[in-house]
């Protein structure tokens, strides 16, 4: 990331709401779409978006491997706070997301947007194969389409679910 040497980043901590050394230090300038402070610089002619809290570790600790992330241990996206800030490789990213249970390997009753719990899913294929309900009468009854009910029964979906 040597281009960063070269940027002028004067004003970046004016887009910061610096707090107490152990609180985070949101970002209050330009975000991405996930929720990640984001930065815009014009470099050798082209525009380039950098996320704030990689500028942030670069202005406290130098220049870094490109190819490292740059972790927040606070969890907190808006951070640039460079005390909750640490170098990893994606692995290192991985193990932490998962250590604090933030896997994206979310299914079943713990997704957050699902509308059949587990021992739904359970009477359904009851409902399907004991009573041979049709699909369409089980989806009227739990409020779903149609073909939510197809893919639960014939094994395409919820397939953790015994």
């Amino acid at each position: 990331m040597d281009f960063l040497e070269k940027t002028n980043f004067d004003n970046f901590w004016d887009k910061v709401t610096v707090r107490d050394v152990d609180q985070c230090w949101e970002w209050a300038g330009d975000m991405t779409a996930k929720g990640y402070g984001r930065v815009s610089r014009i470099i050798k002619g082209k525009r380039r978006r950098i996320h704030a809290h990689r500028i942030a570790y670069f202005l406290s600790h130098g220049v870094f491997d490109e190819n490292l992330y740059i972790c927040h241990s606070c969890d907190n996206r808006k951070c640039v706070n460079p005390k909750h800030l640490w170098a990893g490789s994606n692995q290192d990213n991985m193990d932490d997301m998962n250590k604090k249970g933030r896997s994206r390997q979310v299914y079943g009753d713990r997704h957050p947007r699902i509308k059949l719990s587990d021992e739904d899913v359970r009477r359904i294929r009851i409902l399907r194969k004991n009573n041979g309900m049709y699909y369409s009468d089980i989806a009227r009854i739990y409020s779903v389409r149609e073909e939510t009910i197809r893919d639960i029964c014939n094994g395409r979906s919820r397939r953790h679910v015994t």
